[in-house]
């Protein structure tokens, strides 16, 4: 009779689905009226988020900490503000495509402090320089068709160990906008250098300093 009393069934698990890794939502109607931040607590065990072809106007908040990937591709982004995502920290990729964030409506300390993301796709916005304030460990960035006309000096020079691959395809790049120093930084680290469909009379005095560099695509520009 020692154990009298004491119930042998584990305690109830909370509630909420506290084992989803994955779950994928795109090609719905949210939005931020109907996402509110605490529909997201109960999946403290989240890993993978897709929220594509939704109508978002901003990356919504509350995400769980557990968070590594988050896709909001094809919404209505137009802003990244300084603390919806300081609680994703095992965050490693982020793609923000399709949307229409511009450079001054990214928060200087809205993804700096990220210390695992790697990937960040901001292809197909309106984009008109490479923004600042990058994650200090990015390995991989996209940003293909914006309006990008200038790279400014020293924009990467605070990554460690450095970007790996930068995508700049289509984008409206003239010699005069990429500077001496708009790579410093990257001299060991950037493998990949894609600069093709730009407005480039001349090849770049910068890139002569990138000795990793092993792929570089200067295909439809200017040059003489």
């Amino acid at each position: 009779g020692v154990l009298c009393g004491f119930s042998a069934s584990p305690p109830p698990p909370p509630p909420g689905l506290f084992k989803l890794l994955t779950l994928e939502l795109e090609g719905n109607e949210f939005h931020d009226g109907n996402v509110i931040p605490k529909s997201f607590k109960p999946l403290r065990s989240l890993i993978y988020l897709r929220l594509d072809r939704n109508l978002f106007r901003a990356v919504p908040s509350g995400l769980p900490s557990s968070l590594q990937e988050l896709h909001l591709d094809d919404n209505h982004i137009e802003e990244v503000t300084e603390r919806v995502l300081n609680k994703t920290l095992n965050l490693t990729v982020l793609v923000l495509s399709n949307n229409h964030l511009q450079e001054d409506r990214i928060a200087p300390r809205a993804w700096i402090d990220l210390p695992r993301l790697e990937a960040l796709d901001l292809s197909h916005n309106r984009l008109v320089h490479v923004p600042s304030f990058l994650p200090r460990g990015l390995k991989q960035l996209t940003l293909h068709h914006n309006r990008i006309e200038r790279i400014p000096g020293y924009v990467f020079a605070h990554l460690r160990p450095g970007l790996e691959f930068l995508h700049l395809s289509h984008n409206h790049l003239r010699a005069d906008g990429i500077h001496p120093v708009s790579f410093l930084g990257l001299q060991h680290s950037l493998a990949e250098l894609l600069l093709d469909n730009n407005r480039l009379e001349a090849v770049p005095r910068g890139l002569l300093g990138l000795k990793g560099l092993q792929v570089l695509r200067l295909s439809h520009n200017r040059i003489r």
